[in-house]
């Protein structure tokens, strides 16, 4: 039966067995608790036991001789102090200056035996260091027990009186993985070495001087032994997370550095999609060596649309990829709903979180962080999870900081394509306007020359001389001509074909393109009449079209039987029109060559539109000056493009580049075989 009656604790006077016997001479207090015996549930203690009683929280009431209140109010007010250092956080202790510890909180006694060693090493160093005092034992080393273990010092500024003065000392211990986890105080973490893995330990240790105290030691309890010698406080703490938070943080720093640094002679090399994809084999590698993120997509916000394009993903499967989201608050998933307010978002469960779409097989828990461009967003970075709750808020702040090198990186791409175009357009400009005042003159002699030498035919003083030079002044003045088209070409930048002319007038049918049937789609009509022109004159049947929808609609329509064909343009300037195919052709196309910038599409739309309809189509994308805004051709070229034309590109490459798709397309073998 359980004892409910009150609990009163009794403290004779020193000397006294606790509880004396009835009739021996007992302190009053003694005798009062004899007579309460019967109603209360008595416990006996001396003076220096009545803190480990009252410690324990069970006593109700207390009963004590007037003489003992002293030496009562001095270990009750022990009792608070420890009470208090306990509940901290941080151990704390003090020591002679031998090391010996005298006193340590319930936090110090958890550290392993190596970790007390290495704090009463440390406050050994100070009483030599600071208070002047060698002890008898040894203070002249700074490596503890445990192999691997290190010590180092660092001065600090202190505002706690001592007699010595007012400087405390810092230390920092490192301790190896074995002596970290030889007691208490040992800790895993998960990371790159695995969940569960123990991880070496830093501690942080403050040391100061306090005075000799004079009262006497209690169980238990915050004192010191009686003399005149100066003791140690130690107050350590476990900053083995922040240190390991620095650490991330400047490897961060450091890649994110890397990731930016982009060698001018490397760079200069490679175009825009190799660029691209060299930047994207640093994230793929960073976010798995220092953040552990192995599925991710980065999305960027294409201004005109708010379309949230994917740019470069990682573990995600072709569905998740083909997903349509706008940078918008609802309708659109987490990645529309970040773009559109710029705040990170977990989510710890996928299955209860609407705003989740279609991710990883298996998805399980989600990390989106904005990319922010100062205070614009431009992006998203989106990272999944097989496992629920894989993302802490840690990972936030680091991802962040990732982010905001993605998106420095990707700026710094699109700075040099647009510096790029506008050089070159600003040099092709400059050019003509260069040459148009010479040329003008040529022609203008030219043109002197020929009316001078058509008088003196009149006359019949040429002869045959005047025959001869009237035919070279004529050549002469189609030269100009052919030069100002040409450099006129040139200047038009991306809005033309170069080399066009020529690849017309010299052209013969060329056995590798006769009877291939080629789409083209472009929403320049300069573009689409050159390209045409080039095509059919090597024995291609060629169609063109002006948008995506378009081409995709002249994809879909092969091999349909009924129904009309789709809408395509035929001719160029001056001279196309809009013309119905009418009932679907059976042949397929052999080849598309698209535009990765259409009015309605992207080119890597296109490309996974013909990839769907068609999956061993050979497609060749064409971009001007290597602008890609909605990185395309890098999308693409992970998923089997042929190849890329940088306009203006010459007639000729274009015939090379498309001679290589056939081939791919239609080995020799299976070209004989076709035409039998």
């Amino acid at each position: 039966m359980a004892d409910d009656r009150p609990k009163l604790l009794v403290i004779g006077s020193d000397g006294e067995s606790p509880g004396g016997a009835q009739g021996e001479a007992s302190s009053p207090s003694v005798r009062a608790g004899q007579i309460l015996a019967s109603s209360h549930h008595v416990s006996h203690a001396l003076p220096g036991q009545a803190a480990e009683h009252l410690a324990r929280g069970e006593t109700d009431l207390v009963l004590a001789d007037g003489r003992a209140f002293a030496t009562l109010e001095q270990l009750v007010e022990h009792l608070r102090v420890n009470t208090i250092l306990n509940a901290l956080g941080e151990g704390i202790c003090i020591a002679d200056t031998d090391g010996q510890i005298l006193w340590g909180n319930a936090e110090f006694h958890g550290y392993s035996d190596a970790v007390k060693a290495r704090i009463a090493d440390a406050c050994r160093r100070f009483a030599r260091t600071v208070l002047g005092e060698i002890g008898s034992g040894s203070a002249s080393s700074s490596q503890g027990p445990g192999s691997g273990e290190e010590q180092t010092e660092q001065a600090t500024q202190g505002v706690g009186a001592g007699p010595q003065g007012t400087d405390r000392r810092r230390y920092e211990i490192t301790t190896d993985l074995a002596s970290s986890t030889s007691g208490s105080g040992g800790s895993t973490a998960p990371g790159s070495a695995g969940e569960g893995v123990p991880e070496a330990r830093t501690y942080e240790v403050v040391t100061a001087a306090i005075p000799p105290l004079a009262f006497a030691p209690a169980s238990g309890g915050v004192s010191a032994v009686g003399g005149a010698r100066a003791r140690v406080v130690a107050v350590t703490r476990d900053i083995s997370g922040l240190r390991r938070q620095q650490q991330k943080m400047d490897a961060i720093d450091r890649a994110g550095d890397e990731l930016v640094r982009l060698d001018r002679d490397t760079i200069r090399k490679l175009n825009t999609a190799e660029r691209l994809r060299v930047v994207e084999q640093k994230i793929v590698k960073f976010a798995h060596d220092l953040l552990h993120f192995d599925q991710f997509a980065i999305r960027l916000v294409d201004d005109k649309s708010q379309r949230l394009e994917l740019v470069m993903s990682q573990g995600l499967p072709s569905e998740a990829m083909e997903i349509e989201l706008y940078a918008r608050r609802e309708g659109n998933g987490i990645s529309g709903y970040v773009a559109s307010t710029g705040k990170s978002y977990i989510c710890a469960d996928v299955t209860r979180d609407p705003r989740y779409v279609l991710g990883i097989d298996e998805a399980r828990s989600s990390l989106t962080i904005p990319l922010r461009l100062s205070d614009r967003v431009i992006g998203v970075f989106n990272v999944e999870s097989t496992r629920v709750n894989a993302f802490t808020e840690e990972d936030r702040q680091f991802g962040e900081m990732f982010s905001r090198w993605i998106a420095l990186a990707l700026h710094f791409l699109d700075l040099l394509v647009v510096e790029r175009s506008t050089t070159g357009q600003a040099v092709t400009g400059n050019v003509e306007g260069e040459l148009a005042e010479p040329l003008a003159d040529i022609a203008d002699i030219a043109a002197r020359l020929k009316a001078a030498l058509a008088g003196a035919a009149g006359q019949g003083a040429a002869g045959n001389a005047g025959v001869s030079n009237a035919r070279l002044i004529e050549r002469i003045i189609q030269d100009v001509e052919s030069i100002k088209r040409r450099v006129k070409d040139v200047a038009a930048g991306p809005a033309t074909i170069l080399g066009a002319e020529r690849a017309i007038t010299d052209a013969s049918l060329d056995p590798v393109i006769t009877g291939k049937r080629i789409l083209i789609a472009d929403d320049d009509p300069r573009i689409r009449q050159i390209a045409q022109k080039v095509l059919r004159s090597r024995g291609a049947e060629v169609l063109v079209c002006e948008d995506g929808l378009t081409a995709i609609a002249a994809l879909t329509q092969i091999g349909s039987a009924s129904g009309p064909g789709p809408a395509v343009s035929s001719g160029g300037p001056g001279e196309e029109r809009t013309v119905d195919t009418g009932p679907a052709q059976v042949r397929a196309f052999d080849l598309l060559v698209s535009d990765i910038r259409l009015p309605d599409k992207t080119g890597y739309e296109i490309f996974a539109a013909a990839r769907k309809i068609h999956p061993t189509l050979p497609v060749i994308l064409m971009t001007g000056f290597g602008y890609d805004p909605h990185h395309s051709i890098v999308r693409a070229s992970q998923e089997g493009l042929q190849c890329v034309l940088f306009k203006p590109f010459q007639a000729e490459r274009l015939i090379e580049e498309v001679h290589k798709a056939l081939a791919r397309s239609h080995p020799p073998d299976q070209a004989s075989e076709k035409g039998s």
